[in-house]
């Protein structure tokens, strides 16, 4: 690499975006002693933006105002929520909302940026090699470091985003999108790869034991089987990993299988519970919501407490939709059903020009909602990457700004 290459990644605002992305979803610098005390995923987020202001193009583009003016309506709505419920703005201060601040507003930039089919693979390639080596630091620390829950033994990993039900839905989000490129590569040793990869993905989705995620993961999978083209290439894959995928199963299938035969345990009545908890949030406060994560105090006012639960960790509504609601009211539920209703928009427009790759965009949101139905996704920073890359990935075969700006219209 010359220096003058060296000099144009150092001022890229993409450089900024795809190492912030890498942070986010690895957590790899909170785990290195020497890195875990330096603001990295701030600097990240701050070079990112220093450097796209003084991009003239930018500053003038319709396109990037738009979005700019989504995602500043995403961050301002928390505020208002906590204004009405006399909360003082102290949402300002939780990490949740910092984190989801820092998304939002880089969501314009890497709309605006990523604009060519070769940073989209650029993107994706991020993608899967941030999710892959997360599934690595997954298997290290539930089999080496045993870091499980004490009551069903589940992995549960003390670091950001380490709940299992969170882990399963981004691992079987990824499994479409190898797939897709094990599906494209005309390379040998690049289809092994991604081959291995998916299936590596399939491990960590079953070895987090999430019901919604394998049913999730169920789903995707046959909707790829029967609905891609290369179908022959597919059934070779799940044949030639059926037998390790399927020891993994038999070693863990006692545990699986006993969590889908009690339906009524603990976990799904205390879950009930916190819906019941949410609508009713929702309807003593459907315009403003309650605040900002506030809706499990209103938990003991409208059900029992969880069992298992301490009064110092309240249970949370389990349903994306509903906590959004309950807790920001109509105005972030518009919002966020806007950002689906965009991201499908996109999927429709891409099933014109690529009908697989607009499968494959199908997949990864069905499997997402499937799994937002029983955990409050809504916030978490790694959720709404997800949401945008399945956006710029269902425009990669028109312009990613013109298909924006004609939604937006709309």
């Amino acid at each position: 690499m010359n220096e003058k290459s060296a000099l144009h990644l150092f001022f890229r605002p993409l450089t900024y975006i795809y190492l912030y992305i890498f942070l986010i979803i690895t957590t790899i610098h909170q785990q290195i002693p020497i890195l875990s005390s330096l603001p990295l995923e701030l600097i990240c987020f701050l070079f990112a933006i220093i450097f796209s202001l003084v991009d003239r193009l930018i500053i003038n583009n319709k396109f990037f105002i738009r979005a700019l003016i989504l995602a500043l309506v995403a961050v301002v709505i928390p505020l208002i929520s906590s204004l009405v419920n006399n909360d003082q703005l102290q949402v300002i201060l939780e990490g949740e909302y910092r984190s989801f601040f820092k998304i939002v507003m880089l969501v314009p930039l890497l709309l605006f940026y990523v604009d060519t089919p070769k940073k989209v693979d650029e993107l994706i390639n991020l993608f899967i090699l941030s999710f892959g080596l997360l599934g690595l630091i997954f298997l290290y620390r539930f089999l080496i470091l045993n870091e499980v829950r004490d009551y069903d033994l589940r992995p549960l990993l003390r670091m950001k985003n380490g709940d299992p039900n969170f882990l399963s839905t981004y691992f079987t989000a990824c499994v479409p999108f190898s797939l897709y490129r094990y599906g494209q590569s005309r390379q040998v040793w690049k289809g092994m790869m991604y081959a291995a990869l998916t299936a590596f993905f399939i491990l960590c989705t079953i070895m987090n034991q999430s019901r919604m995620g394998i049913i999730a993961l169920v789903v995707t999978l046959l909707m790829m089987m029967f609905l891609l083209k290369w179908r022959y290439r597919l059934s070779l894959f799940f044949i030639a990993i059926s037998l390790p995928l399927g020891s993994l199963f038999f070693s863990f299938g006692n545990k699986i299988l006993l969590r889908f035969r009690n339906m009524d345990d603990t976990s799904n009545v205390d879950r009930l519970k916190t819906l019941n908890a949410g609508i009713r949030t929702f309807l003593e406060s459907p315009w403003f919501g309650v605040g900002w994560n506030k809706s499990s105090q209103y938990y003991y006012q409208f059900s029992e407490y969880p069992a298992f639960q301490s009064t110092t960790a309240p249970y949370e509504v389990h349903n994306t939709l509903l906590k959004i609601g309950s807790e920001t009211g109509l105005l972030g539920m518009s919002l966020y059903c806007v950002v689906l209703i965009l991201v499908a928009a996109a999927i429709l427009q891409a099933m014109k020009r690529n009908k697989e790759l607009a499968i494959i965009n199908m997949a990864v949101i069905t499997s997402l909602m499937i799994n937002t139905m029983t955990i409050s996704a809504g916030y978490k920073d790694i959720y709404i990457f997800l949401l945008i890359v399945i956006f710029i990935f269902s425009s990669a075969t028109f312009k990613v700004k013109e298909s924006m700006v004609n939604l937006l219209k709309r």
